[in-house]
C-alpha cells in the first residue's frame, strides 16, 4: 500500500505521518500476512485493504503503548506493559475484516480427493 492510497482510505483525525508510514505499513502487513498464512500477499479483495488500513492507524496510535504502565515515586517502581493487549487487539481488527473470507483458515483444504 502507498502512502497516498492510505490517506485516501483513513478517516482518522491525525493519520500517520509519511515518514513514518513505511515502518508501520510493514508491520501491519506482517501481521496481517502471519495471521492469513501468506494468503493475504496475492489476495486483491477490498478487505485486506482495509484491514491494513486500520491496523496502520491503530499501530501508530498505540504504538507507545509498551511503555511504562505505572510508576510510584514513594519506593520507585515501574511496571511495563507486555503488549498482549495490543497484540490481541491487532488481531481482532484483522479477524474483524478478515474472518469470513476464507484467507484466516487454519485447515486443510480437500484438494486430493474426488475424480482424477
Amino acid at each position: 500500500m502507498l502512502y497516498d492510497e492510505y490517506l485516501e482510505r483513513t478517516f482518522a483525525s491525525e493519520p500517520v505521518p509519511e515518514r513514518e508510514f513505511g515502518f508501520y505499513r510493514d508491520k501491519a502487513e506482517k501481521l496481517i500476512e502471519n495471521l492469513t498464512f501468506g494468503r493475504s500477499r496475492d489476495s486483491e479483495l477490498e478487505e485486506v485493504a482495509c484491514a491494513e488500513v486500520e491496523l496502520i492507524q491503530f499501530l501508530f496510535e498505540n504504538g507507545g503503548s509498551r511503555g511504562v504502565v505505572s510508576e510510584s515515586n514513594d519506593g520507585y517502581s515501574v511496571t511495563y506493559a507486555d503488549g498482549g493487549e495490543e497484540t490481541r487487539a491487532a488481531r481482532d481488527i484483522v479477524r474483524q475484516w478478515l474472518g469470513n473470507t476464507g484467507l484466516m483458515y487454519a485447515g486443510v483444504e480437500d484438494c486430493c480427493y474426488g475424480d482424477n
